[in-house]
């Protein structure tokens, strides 16, 4: 799915239960769009150093095999092999350089909003390229409508602190708790906020959410969520 100017990628693998209809996608998932470096610099800086948050295990067999697909068997042992020396991936890796990566999320599939929506904690691999290899709480949304596609990410880091971005139209709205991200969105012109975009495709630009839109957001995920099995 590429809705818009957001370019989504994934591996990994898919349940569906005949009887009950349940699609199920354990994947990694890869999204790039046009945001604002420093902007995601004091994003990365923040999480980076959260200690309280749960880290990922990158021994763990479904992430070793994701990353086989990614980047094929062999790096993927000799990136082991540094994992195991440094505790951290010391090669660069183009192929999990996106504007956010998450190692570990799990999609299923809602039948009555026609979306695909997280369960469980999302592991986010990394931000601009930067590892972060963190667990934390929120929701995902992606689906398609007639009016145009639309991703709504929440991370919540614990109770006080928190990123929303949220993409429909060609307009990617993003929010945090953490005023200095803030500040360095609305601190950019607006027409350096804007992708050049050829005529045939949709425009694209990024600015400050209407807190309203994460709120509801959130309530609406809280309010419909779905049975676990």
């Amino acid at each position: 799915m590429i809705p818009g100017q957001v370019r989504m990628a994934s591996v990994g693998n898919v349940k569906h239960n005949i009887e009950t209809g349940r699609a199920e996608l354990n994947i990694a998932l890869a999204l790039d769009f046009f945001m604002s470096e420093s902007a995601f610099e004091i994003m990365t800086s923040e999480i980076d150093n959260m200690m309280s948050l749960e880290a990922v295990d990158l021994s763990d067999p479904e992430h070793l095999k994701n990353m086989s697909e990614w980047v094929g068997r062999e790096r993927a042992e000799a990136l082991q092999a540094e994992l195991g020396l440094y505790g951290e991936y010391m090669s660069s890796l183009p192929e999990l350089t996106h504007t956010l990566y998450f190692n570990g999320v799990k999609l299923v599939w809602d039948q009555e909003s026609r979306s695909f929506r997280t369960e469980g904690k999302i592991s986010l691999g990394s931000i601009n390229g930067d590892q972060i290899n963190k667990k934390v709480d929120g929701y995902m949304e992606f689906s398609k409508r007639r009016s145009g596609d639309l991703v709504d990410i929440y991370l919540e880091l614990d109770r006080r602190n928190w990123y929303y971005f949220g993409y429909t139209r060609g307009v990617m709205s993003v929010l945090s708790s953490n005023g200095d991200f803030n500040t360095a969105i609305n601190e950019i012109k607006t027409n350096k906020r804007k992708m050049k975009t050829p005529r045939n495709e949709i425009p694209y630009m990024y600015v400050l959410s209407n807190p309203r839109k994460k709120t509801m957001f959130i309530r609406r995920m809280q309010e419909e969520e779905l049975p676990v099995e």
